[in-house]
């Protein structure tokens, strides 16, 4: 019988991961982008054999859905995997309160970490299924190879720099990995004081740019990166949470060439929206 899991995390790019990759290995997934999504998930009768939760969610965090799962005698006893951001043991000994089976530190895991996890608790023997599939024959999986390299040259040829700059170490390094295996150049930086060094150093063709972080915000990030003559033109993409109107209005008002909502968008859809813009800028170099 196919188990049943509710995925709560409010990570767009780290919710989609996870729920591919559990599908692809057999499990039944519903996702939640909040506590509250997620609880009504539950309440409206579909009740999983596991919970993954996460604990940073909006309108309900996870220990307001621990709660809410105790004080209910048809879910208190779905066992949970806490997806913590932090690690902290202050953390992880309040939610072991709530008698959770298992956790995991966003920082310190790969999505293999989190079948294994699931496929331990289900008492599974199974050999973790990747994206890509094993009746790939070598010659394809060469094809693939050469493939790759031949648009990391071009790319690197016509100098596609990238600076990414978000202070969530998970995003930031599944951003990166995926973005080089497009062929990009990218330089890092997890906070916006790193980011503003690096902008100076070197010559990005692009910069993604996460609003908060710490050190320096993306706003005041981006309103440096205005009064540098040599750096104004550089299109800048702001990647964040929020969406209100008022703070996208202020970044285009700074100069942002686009906004990305980050729960609306998987990595893919970022990466389209930068070659898209790279277009842009290439077309209006030409005219």
């Amino acid at each position: 019988m196919t188990k049943k899991i509710v995925l709560m995390e409010d990570e767009a790019l780290l919710r989609n991961l996870l729920k591919r990759k559990l599908e692809m290995n057999g499990y039944e997934i519903l996702t939640a982008n909040n506590g509250e999504e997620g609880i009504n998930i539950l309440k409206d009768g579909y009740i999983p054999d596991l919970i993954l939760l996460d604990i940073v969610m909006p309108i309900k965090d996870g220990f307001e859905v621990l709660a809410n799962l105790r004080d209910d005698e048809k879910l208190s006893s779905i066992p949970v995997i806490i997806i913590s951001n932090s690690g902290q043991p202050v953390e992880i000994e309040k939610v072991k309160k709530f008698g959770i089976i298992d956790y995991l530190v966003k920082t310190d895991f790969d999505p293999e970490e989190v079948l294994q996890k699931v496929s331990n608790f289900f008492g599974k023997n199974q050999t973790i299924v990747n994206d890509k599939s094993e009746n790939i024959s070598k010659e394809e999986e060469e094809e693939e190879e050469i493939k790759a390299t031949t648009n990391a040259k071009i790319n690197s040829k016509q100098g596609t720099r990238i600076i990414l700059a978000e202070d969530d170490d998970f995003l930031r390094e599944i951003c990166e990995t995926k973005l080089k295996k497009e062929g990009f150049v990218v330089s890092a930086a997890c906070d916006g004081a790193e980011a503003l060094a690096l902008i100076e150093k070197e010559n990005p063709e692009i910069i993604l740019l996460d609003v908060i972080m710490p050190k320096m915000d993306g706003f005041e990030v981006l309103k440096s990166i205005k009064k540098i003559p040599e750096k104004a033109s550089i299109p800048v993409i702001m990647l964040t949470n929020l969406g209100q109107t008022s703070e996208i209005e202020k970044g285009f008002a700074l100069g942002a060439e686009d906004y990305i909502i980050k729960a609306h968008f998987t990595v893919g859809e970022i990466i389209e929206k930068v070659r898209e813009i790279l277009e842009k800028k290439k077309k209006g170099k030409e005219k």
